[in-house]
């Protein structure tokens, strides 16, 4: 069975909380599933990365995670790790408007 993660869902894996979400992912991947990422919620991380105020330690953070046992879904890593190339001054919902028009 392969698996797509939502943003919550990555932040939930992120942060360690609550640890059920570890634990079905773990018990996922011992499995053999394929875990997904879609474009929009890699961009919604990184869009959260550029916005803290620890900007270097959650990108660590970040990167670490997909380093991980996970499959983005295409749109290309390079454009999803630069959300500067988007306005970061509008809210979240018009820059992915953005983001979809791309």
């Amino acid at each position: 069975m392969n698996y797509l993660l939502d943003t919550n869902a990555c932040i939930a894996l992120i942060n360690g909380t609550p640890p059920s979400v570890r634990a079905k992912f773990q018990k996922a991947t011992d499995k053999g599933a394929k875990v997904f990422v879609s474009s929009i919620a890699a961009f919604e991380l990184w869009y959260g990365v550029a916005k803290s105020s620890r900007q270097d330690f959650n990108r660590k953070r970040l990167e670490a995670f997909f380093a991980g046992p996970l499959h983005p879904l295409p749109f290309g890593m390079r454009t999803l790790k630069s959300p500067d190339r988007f306005e970061l001054n509008s809210k979240p919902s018009e820059s992915l408007s953005v983001l979809m028009m791309c």
